[in-house]
């Protein structure tokens, strides 16, 4: 059954039982709203919108702030039921980065990347890291064991805190960087430089909205985001869904 059919039935059900449009238009999909920082916003055909159930959170976008009035508008829509991808849970992302970039030899790399690495710190005491526990240790173990001219004490190296790099070192550095963004432990900012991909590859496995968390503007804030990739198909206006309600006598 069609979505136009579905509410075609609904509006003839909430008529009959004397409900009102505003009542009626509560139970019509999730409120999201848009913010945007120009005034007389339209949606673009296949052009993905970026949104948030928060309206305080979206208005960040249309210019607002603690003692700045907005510039833009906040748009109001009701996301219709569709299929989703969230990548708020980290096996989503890994599973979603995997099919698009993974390789061999990515994989290999990322098997051989150690589950522990004992140095020394500036005090030589012995310290453990776990490269794929997280990125801090990652790009720590991979500093150290890709510096130019370690410091090396019994057998260890030790952190300085300063390192230097020979360029042939290079492609190795970033075919680990890589392996561990696509096998490791994704992090919020390789997923915001992947939004092209990830939009594309939603698009393709049939996803009508894709879930995250985002921040606002200036960083400050952290909230969750919806993406409507096909927003003229999963998403409807006020105005659109009482054009509906009046069409039903």
């Amino acid at each position: 059954m069609s979505v136009g059919k579905v509410n075609e039935t609904s509006i003839q059900k909430a008529k009959a039982s004397g409900q009102s449009f505003d009542d009626w238009v509560k139970g019509q999909g999730e409120e999201v709203f848009h913010g945007t920082p120009e005034k007389g916003f339209k949606l673009e055909k296949g052009k993905p919108l970026f949104l948030t159930k928060d309206f305080d959170s979206a208005n960040t976008y249309a210019g607002y702030s603690y003692n700045t009035k907005p510039t833009g508008e906040v748009a109001k829509f009701y996301a219709q039921k569709g299929k989703t991808l969230d990548l708020n849970k980290t096996e989503n992302v890994k599973k979603v980065f995997q099919e698009i970039y993974g390789s061999p030899k990515l994989k290999k790399a990322y098997d051989e990347i150690p589950e522990t690495y004992k140095y020394l710190d500036d005090y030589g005491e012995v310290r453990t890291l776990e490269p794929k526990s997280g990125q801090s240790d990652f790009e720590d173990w991979m500093m150290m064991e890709y510096q130019s001219k370690p410091k090396i004490e019994n057998g260890l190296k030790v952190r300085t805190g300063s390192y230097s790099f020979e360029k042939n070192t290079l492609e190795s550095r970033k075919n680990l960087q890589d392996a561990f963004s696509i096998y490791g432990k994704p992090t919020r900012q390789s997923v915001y430089n992947r939004w092209d991909d990830l939009v594309k590859h939603g698009k393709q496995k049939g996803y009508d909205f894709i879930e995250h968390t985002t921040e606002s503007p200036d960083t400050s804030i952290l909230f969750p985001e919806k993406i409507a990739l096909n927003p003229e198909k999963s998403l409807k206006t006020r105005s659109q869904l009482k054009a509906e309600w009046d069409k039903v006598k």
